[in-house]
């Protein structure tokens, strides 16, 4: 596991602290948002021999494909795995030497019972490889994309007008600043709904601050009901790198105050916030089986965009 391994006209060898930017980009081929800073952060850990794994393949030097496989502290007893193989170099064994590492060493990582993989929904061929591995999809959600330039500042008013008829005022806030309170908003608003992977998975709220990107805007909706503001929803989103679009991480309300247009009332805040930034373009993903997150944001006019598949792969000890 710790040495390199001469194959069919290729090496595989674990990660290197220098192999870490170039890991990250192949590896970003596989997904649908910008994961780039959990991404290094994982590749770091593994090329530091804690906690995660993370391997390569190379020829003369030259990158065909990388592996990892990192704890997901957020959601205990799970870690996230991805595989990524060059376009010239698939097809030739090499994915499935580098999965064959990550299952090898598996066993390393205490307290793991399941393997979770994201990967966009256009990649037919990587989902075919993941099934054929063991995982199996357990859901699918599909990308949304809202174009800034094209309603500008009108979202002004769409924006008031939500937070209105929500009854609730709407404001920035960031994780320095605020965090226990969003962080306490969040859990709020995650009863009742659904998991990345479903069946069986926990949440652990005090790791989860850390798949929250330092630079991320949360929009925090406050309840004009009683004497006191209470924090009753909240939308984060994100820039993404070497882009002007932004990512939508996550959009909740308290189940207390659902069904009064406070989710609309977040992502329109969200949405003028991105475009006064500087943003052209927003994009979020949604179970597809969350009709009302969906009506919402078709009734925003977001168009479709990629989406991703969830699988999960039982480790077998």
């Amino acid at each position: 596991m710790g040495e390199s391994l001469t194959r069919a006209g290729y090496t595989t060898r674990p990660l290197r602290p220098a192999d870490t930017d170039a890991v990250m980009e192949l590896l970003m081929l596989t997904s649908a948002w910008d994961i780039r800073y959990r991404l290094r952060e994982q590749l770091r850990a593994a090329a530091a021999h804690d906690a995660h794994l993370a391997f390569v393949a190379e020829r003369d030097g030259a990158l065909l494909g990388a592996a990892k496989l990192a704890r997901e502290p957020a959601f205990p007893g799970t870690a996230s795995a991805l595989v990524a193989v060059v376009p010239q170099a698939r097809r030739t064994g090499i994915g499935a030497a580098l999965a064959g590492l990550l299952e090898e060493g598996a066993g390393r990582l205490p307290g793991t019972r399941t393997i979770t993989c994201t990967l966009r929904d256009d990649l037919s061929e990587g989902r075919a490889f993941a099934e054929g591995r063991g995982f199996r999809v357990t859901n699918h959600s599909v990308g949304r994309l809202y174009e800034l330039p094209a309603h500008g500042e009108r979202l002004a008013e769409a924006a008031a007008r939500s937070a209105t008829l929500a009854h609730v005022s709407v404001r920035a806030a960031t994780m320095e600043d605020e965090g226990r309170t969003i962080m306490e908003c969040a859990g709020r608003c995650l009863e009742g709904a659904k998991l990345p992977f479903q069946e069986g998975q926990d949440f652990n709220l005090d790791h989860a601050r850390r798949l929250i990107p330092e630079q991320a805007v949360i929009m925090l909706a406050e309840s004009l009901d009683g004497s006191e503001p209470v924090t009753c929803g909240l939308t984060i989103l994100t820039p993404q790198a070497a882009s002007d679009t932004w990512y939508t991480i996550f959009t909740g309300v308290d189940a207390r105050y659902r069904g009064r247009g406070i989710a609309a009332a977040v992502k329109s805040a969200a949405l003028l916030h991105a475009y006064r930034a500087g943003a052209g373009s927003v994009i979020t993903h949604n179970d597809e089986t969350n009709e009302p997150i969906l009506r919402l944001n078709d009734s925003l006019g977001m168009k479709p965009a990629l989406g991703v598949w969830g699988l999960v792969r039982p480790l077998d000890r």
